[in-house]
This record gives structure tokens, C-alpha cells and sequence, in this order.
């Protein structure tokens, strides 16, 4: 339950709210990133790895499905799918773990839509993947059922796995190895209005928290029964004239003792890698941050790793006597290592206010980063501070960067704290680590949650 407080009231407690000031004996460790998973009791997000390594595509998923979802994916979409009536690929599967009883199976697949019925796009698959039963290969089709493949599946060993639409006889052929199954979906009405076949790795279940995790890589790919590979992944990066360009690499998971979070974006805007937190205390947040010198950012273009949050609203909210408007007036504060492209980097600090209720417009607050060098390769430990009255950002020993509120705060409207590896470059890609991430344990001092906020 959460306690408000006046305007006045406010302006009372902050008089007496102490500043912690460099006395950080409260603060306690919250992840050094040593467990071999992401902890989901920490952070909201699983693994999701997809990337080009060895030769091979690489592709992972973990973590819990969003309630009231029955799965989550990881897939990497073809570029022309509807041009696609057979799919093969060499499959691997390295790891795969069902959390619970209402997960079902963990693994990978081929799939896609292929044609209309009468009742929509007809979607088919196939799968090798841990079920109930260990590991299994299966296949299914939308409105036309499925079944298991009678063949053995073992970890750490090649399959070839094929799925194949015969457009002329309506049927669908499935195989693992030398071992088929056939099967009919609904009658052909036309082609696909769904434009979408891709390499799938996943966790599927029905249930209130369906979770796992599955690992498995991909290779030698092969389309419509032509002799050559349509991709055998010999390339550093995803090609984009063979695969979706919203689909390219894209990873979150714990390597080395650190979290590795990359993005990579081929098109105007932005692309992001967030790792958000299950539990935000406003009082600090401490991580050490490192990107990485394979990044890709060309000058003129921008990218950073950073943390970030929405801390209060400076005008709605419960005690203003305004209702929320989204995200209008909320204010946003991070500290980040920025790359602005062509090699120059900086450690910055920055608070901004949502002007409308979307975020898509704002003012900017405080845009001030510390004077030295950041270089590749190298982690800075950085952190934000809050008071009560006062943020403070901190870059590993240098003189802190400061900034004192000078509005009433109230709760802001999204409750959204975490870690971030983002590139606007087109085309980009920003590589970056987190590690050692302190938080301040409950109960130690006055801050904000207590002061303004209430109880989370």
C-alpha cells in the first residue's frame, strides 16, 4: 500500500532529509552477474541471444513469459518469406530447461505461415526440444494437428531438420535426419497475408508462468530445395538482403561473470537491449560499465550503455491534485558511458522531463558529462545518488556531478528502471558489459521511496 504526502508536508521532511553524502556503508551488492542465468527474481528480463559466432547462428531465449503469454520467442525472420515452400537447416541443440509444470517445451524450430484457409494463414513447424517426455521432435500445423517424430534427440549433435509445403497437393513434409511425417492443413483459399517464416528458438507452455530456457545454434540453411546454402552464417554479421532487418543480432545474457547487452540497428531510429529491474530503490544504484571496441558507431551517429529511470514527476500524480497523462511530466535521470560516434566517448549525466504523454518530446534538465577520457575496452564505475533533494553522479573517483530539484515530486507515472545498450547509428552496432551492481539495502536512510513516494 502506498502513503502520500502534501506539498508541505514534502517541504517539511525534506528539511530533515540527511544527505548520504560519500558515508555508502549501506549499500549492498544486488548482482555480480556469477550465476551462469540471469536471475529473474532480479531482472524482468531473460536471455535472448542472437548472433553470428563459430560459423554458426546462435540463438538462446530464458526467462518468464509476460503474464496472461504462453510462450516466448527468439527468431530470426527470413527477408522474402513468402517466396519460402521449404525450409532446412542444420540444427544443434545445446541446452533447454523447463521451470515448471506449465511449461511445456523448450527448444528449437523452423516455422512460418505458408498459406490463407478460409479461417486466416496457415501456420506450420517443426521442433526438436525438451517436453515432458525429454527430449523430442514434433511438428504441427495450425487447424491440422501434429505429433512427435519417432527419433532420438541428444544434446551437443547436428539434425537436419526440414519442413516442406507442397502447394499443388496442399501437404506439408516434415523430416529430422531421414526420419518424415506428413500432414494437411486446411483447404488452400490463396497465399499468406501473413508474411513471416523464421529460425525459432523458445519456451512454450499454458499456465500462469510459463519459464525456462533453451540454447541451440543453426547452420548450412537452405531454401525452396535449392543445392546451395541460402545462408551457411560465414559472415561476422546477419545479412540483411537474407534476413529481417527487425530481427539482426540482438543479445542479453551473462558471459564471463558480466552481463554482455549489444545492439544492432540497420535503419533510421533506434535500437535498444534493456535488462530492467524486478525492484527499483531510488536511494543509488552503482554498476561498473564497459563498451566494448568491436562496436560500430560511425561519426555523427550516437550509442551508449547506460542506467536510467523514471525518478518522480514534477507535476501529477497522487498530493497534486493532477491526474497522470502518461508519461506527461515525468522525469527521467541517467548516467551512461555516450558514444557519439567515430570513436569519441564520454561519461555523462542527464535528467530530462516528458513534455507529452508518450516521451516523445522533452526538455533537457541536465546534460553534463565528466572531464576525462573514456576510453574502449575499459569499465567505469558509475553511479546515481539521490538525497531527497539532490541527485549525485559519480564516475569512478572524479568530482561528482550534481543537481538539486527545485520542484515539488511526485510518484512518476511508469514505475521503469534499468540497464540499457542502445545505437541510433544507421547502420550501428554498440557492444557493452555491466557488472557489480550495488543498490542500497532496505531501511538504510531516509530517500525517496520513503520520503515521497510511499512504499513500492
Amino acid at each position: 500500500m502506498k502513503r502520500y504526502i502534501t506539498a508541505t508536508g514534502i517541504v517539511t521532511l525534506l528539511m530533515f532529509c540527511f544527505t548520504m553524502g560519500d558515508a555508502l556503508a549501506g549499500k549492498k551488492l544486488l548482482d555480480d552477474f556469477s550465476d551462469p542465468y540471469i536471475d529473474t527474481s532480479k531482472w524482468q528480463q531473460g536471455e535472448l541471444v542472437r548472433e553470428i559466432a563459430g560459423g554458426k547462428l546462435i540463438s538462446k531465449i530464458g526467462g518468464n513469459a509476460e503474464p496472461g503469454d504462453d510462450f516466448i520467442l527468439n527468431q530470426l525472420g527470413f527477408f522474402d518469406p513468402n517466396s519460402i515452400n521449404s525450409i532446412e537447416a542444420a540444427i544443434n541443440l545445446k541446452a533447454s530447461r523447463l521451470d515448471n509444470s506449465d511449461t511445456h517445451f523448450a527448444g528449437a524450430q523452423i516455422e512460418g505461415f505458408f498459406y490463407d484457409g478460409a479461417s486466416g494463414s496457415v501456420w506450420a513447424g517443426i521442433q526438436i526440444g525438451e517436453t515432458e517426455n525429454g527430449l523430442e521432435a514434433s511438428y504441427g500445423i495450425s487447424d491440422g494437428g501434429g505429433g512427435a517424430l519417432p527419433i532420438t534427440i541428444q544434446y551437443n549433435t547436428d539434425y537436419l531438420v526440414k519442413i516442406e509445403y507442397n502447394e499443388l497437393t496442399n501437404e506439408f513434409r516434415f523430416s529430422v535426419n531421414d526420419v518424415s511425417e506428413t500432414g494437411a492443413g486446411p483447404p488452400r483459399v490463396g497465399p499468406s497475408t501473413e508474411d513471416w517464416k523464421a529460425l525459432t528458438t523458445g519456451i512454450w507452455g499454458v499456465g500462469s508462468l510459463v519459464s525456462g530456457f533453451t540454447s541451440a545454434t543453426f547452420d548450412n540453411v537452405r531454401i525452396n530445395n535449392e543445392p546451395t546454402p541460402y545462408d551457411d552464417f560465414s559472415t561476422a554479421l546477419l545479412d540483411i538482403t537474407k534476413w529481417n532487418e527487425g530481427t539482426l543480432e540482438h543479445v542479453r545474457e551473462i558471459s564471463n561473470g558480466k552481463l554482455r547487452m549489444n545492439a544492432r540497428n540497420t535503419n533510421p531510429g533506434r535500437v535498444s537491449v534493456n535488462s530492467r529491474l524486478v525492484n527499483f530503490d531510488r536511494h543509488y544504484i552503482e554498476a561498473k560499465m564497459l563498451i566494448k571496441s568491436d562496436t560500430q558507431i560511425p561519426a555523427g551517429q550516437q550509442g551508449f550503455a547506460r542506467f536510467g529511470g523514471w525518478y518522480y514527476n514534477d507535476s501529477r500524480g497522487p498530493g497534486s491534485g493532477q491526474g497522470y497523462n502518461g508519461n506527461d511530466s515525468d522525469v527521467w535521470v541517467a548516467i551512461m558511458l555516450y558514444n557519439s560516434g567515430g570513436g569519441q566517448q564520454e561519461a555523462c549525466a542527464q535528467l530530462w522531463r516528458s513534455d507529452d504523454a508518450n516521451a516523445t518530446s522533452g526538455t533537457e534538465l541536465l546534460w553534463e558529462c565528466f572531464p576525462t577520457t573514456i576510453s574502449y575496452d575499459t569499465e567505469y564505475k558509475l553511479s546515481i545518488q539521490f538525497t531527497g533533494s539532490t541527485f549525485i553522479f559519480r564516475c569512478n573517483a572524479l568530482a561528482p556531478i550534481t543537481y538539486k530539484v527545485q520542484t515539488t515530486m511526485y510518484e512518476p507515472y511508469e514505475e521503469w528502471a534499468g540497464f540499457t545498450s542502445r545505437v541510433y547509428a544507421d547502420p550501428g552496432y554498440i557492444k557493452a558489459t555491466f557488472d557489480d551492481v550495488y543498490i542500497y539495502a532496505p531501511g538504510i536512510g531516509p530517500g525517496i521511496n520513503l520520503l515521497l513516494l510511499g512504499d513500492p
